[in-house]
Parts: structure tokens; sequence; C-alpha cells
């Protein structure tokens, strides 16, 4: 009923889905009001009761209190304190900006009146530029971790009264790349020198790049240790898919490299210091878009992945019970392994049948020629079933 005063027949015909832009209100008003029910006087929360607010943010007491006239009871006598009520509400106080001002003082001679000294400029992170390094921070924050553009966050600074253009913002994070470059470095060397590395690679398109067209594809790659302690991650930017990028970030690699079967890796992979690691992710996509093609009519797709699903259920298991690494392997050999050798005849079995330029074809050749890599993770429990994280 709510829903239908705000938006009108006329306005879904215009606009068909556009009374889904208020589903997120009703449901959260919805969920606030179970919140607000689950709430027990003595202070318990069932676990769908409303989180308490962080206790190390600053608080401010408002106090409200009686008339004078109120603090006269009935009987006529005066009324006393005897405690207090509190509730919490959220509070959030808008960013703004500040000029700091940088003095510099300045001492000359009264005898020769010549010699003059002035305290030293103090280190900035773009010199002769106006941004801290705390401004900059922000900007970064916005754009890469919060996924602000520059001209949002031009129209941001404007509302508080600063113009600067996103042209000066991004000069400002291209001086920044270089500032950082001795940080990406050392992560470099860091995921460098770990023995499990993922990788993975995606187009991206670059718009007036020197000597190339618009519409010419280009490539960021990333790379990040394979464990989550000390976790690094590194990204590269290089203007072609050619297996020179891996080769060259990784020519000092040796362990596992994880990675999908792309053959821009095997200048890494078929080094004898390097283990390549598969991606049942990849694998199991391939059948997944079988299944797809015919969902009314479940195959032989639909049963390798159900076989699939059975590999990941194990790995949920081993995830929960927070085991390690030796352990990780004792069970995978005990039962995926066997899984494994199953599936792996029966997709032999079913080659033999199905033309190779088939989709189902296709993806069992996928699997098969990259078997050996697609089961290595049973081999070592640090590793992952899959590349997803990358």
């Amino acid at each position: 009923g709510r829903k239908a005063d705000i938006v009108s027949e006329e306005t879904t015909s215009l606009l068909p889905g556009f009374e889904d832009l208020f589903d997120e209100l009703f449901t959260d008003d919805k969920k606030e009001d179970e919140e607000e029910e689950t709430e027990k006087p003595s202070g318990e929360r069932k676990n769908r009761g409303r989180r308490a607010l962080p206790k190390d943010l600053p608080r401010h007491r408002e106090i409200h209190e009686l008339s004078g006239l109120e603090k006269i009871c009935d009987c006529g006598s005066e009324l006393h304190k005897i405690g207090e009520e509190v509730s919490e509400k959220l509070d959030y106080i808008p960013a703004q900006a500040r000029v700091i001002e940088i003095v510099r003082y300045k001492y000359g001679c009264k005898s020769c009146e010549e010699g003059v000294k002035v305290a030293p400029v103090p280190p900035q992170a773009i010199p002769k530029g106006i941004p801290t390094g705390g401004l900059l921070a922000y900007i970064l924050t916005s754009k890469y971790v919060d996924h602000l553009p520059l001209y949002r966050q031009s129209n941001m600074f404007e509302r508080i009264g600063v113009d600067i253009s996103r042209g000066t913002m991004s000069g400002w994070i291209v001086k920044c790349g270089e500032l950082l470059s001795p940080l990406r470095d050392l992560l470099k060397k860091h995921i460098v020198a770990d023995t499990y590395v993922r990788a993975d690679e995606t187009p991206v398109q670059v718009l007036q790049e020197p000597n190339r067209k618009n519409t010419t594809k280009s490539f960021m790659w990333v790379y990040l240790t394979g464990g989550h302690k000390n976790f690094a991650v590194v990204y590269e930017y290089k203007e072609t898919r050619s297996g020179e990028g891996p080769e060259e970030f990784l020519k000092d690699f040796k362990g596992y490299l994880q990675t999908d079967a792309y053959a821009g890796y095997n200048g890494v992979t078929h080094r004898p210091e390097t283990r390549s690691v598969g991606c049942w992710a990849h694998a199991r996509r391939k059948y997944v878009e079988v299944v797809k093609m015919a969902p009314q009519k479940p195959g032989k797709a639909a049963e390798i992945v159900g076989v699939i699903k059975r590999l990941y259920k194990i790995e949920e298991e081993i995830k929960e019970e927070k085991l390690k690494p030796e352990e990780v392997k004792l069970i995978r050999q005990e039962k995926s392994k066997p899984i494994l050798e199953k599936l792996k005849k029966q997709l032999q079995e079913i080659r033999l049948k199905v033309p190779p330029k088939n989709p189902l074809g296709k993806a069992i050749g996928y699997t098969l020629n990259n078997w050996n890599s697609l089961t290595e993770y049973l081999e070592d429990g640090r590793l992952d079933i899959d590349n997803n994280t990358a």
C-alpha cells in the first residue's frame, strides 16, 4: 500500500522496474521494526537484534531536564533525581576542509645585516603543491577503494566551497604513483619470494594512449600471494596479453603458480622450479554453460557439475574446521582423490562419444588437457581448489 502511494501507475508505465528503487526502503523499515521488537528490556539481545554502537566512538551527552513545575510531585513535594535513562543515537559530522599555513620563521644578523636564515620547508608529498598527505590519501582511497570517480569528488569538494578540478586530482594521482613506487617494489618482492602465488589478467580500454586507437585492448595483470597470511597484491598494466609480462614479473619465482589455463603463463609454469595449479571454477563454468543451453534436459554436463559440487563441499568442510595444511592434504587424499579418479575415467569414456568441437566436448577437453594442474591442489594443503581470489 505504501509503495502504491509513492509510485503511481503512470510512473511505472514510463519507467518499468522503477518501483524496485523503493524495495530497499521498505525492506529496511521492516527489518528495523523486527530489530526493535527483538530487543529485551534487560539489555540482552537475540542474534538478530540491533548491533551495539562501537564503544570507542566519541560520545556527546545531551541532557534533557524536567522544567521547574514538572519537578513538583502531585503530593506537593519536590522531586529528587534518582537515576537516568540513556539511549543512543548515531550522528555524523560532515567532512571539512581546512588550510594548513606553513609558517617558516626568518632570522637575520643585526651586526652584519647580511646573514639571513629561514627554517627549512617540511617534507611534502608533492613539492610546491597545495595538497597535504591527508588530502591525497583521501582522494586515493575514495577513487580506488570507494570507487568514486574524480568528477564526483570534484563536485563534492565544490559543495564545501573548494575548487579542485578532476584534471588537477589526476595529476596528483600520477605523482602519488611515482611516490609510492618503492612500496610497489617491496610488495612485488614479497610476492615473488612466496612459494604460492596466484595470477590473472583482464582486458581494459585506455583512452588517448599515444600511438594507439581507443578501441585497442590493453591488459591489467594481477599477482598476489596465494595464502591469506601477510597478504599482498600488485596490479601491473601492460599494453598486450603477451606472456612476457608474467615472465618478467615472476622471473625469480619458485613454487606453485595458480592461474587459469591461459598459455601466456607457460613461460613460467614450464620452468622446473615452478608447478602449475589449475582452477576448478574455470573448469566448472564450461559445464554450467552447457547445462544452460538445455536446462530442461539435464545430461552428462549436469552430472559433472554435481561431481564438482561434491569436491567443493569437501572444501567447505575443511574451511569450517580450520585445519592445518598437513591435515587438509590427508582429507583431500582420502575424500577428494577417489572422486577425481572416478571423474577422470568418466570423462575419458564420454570424450570418445562426443565431437571435440561440441560444447560438452570442449569442456571435457579443457578438463582432461589440464588434469595435472587441476589435481595439483591434492598434493599441498596450502593450495586452493580454484583461483577465485585472483
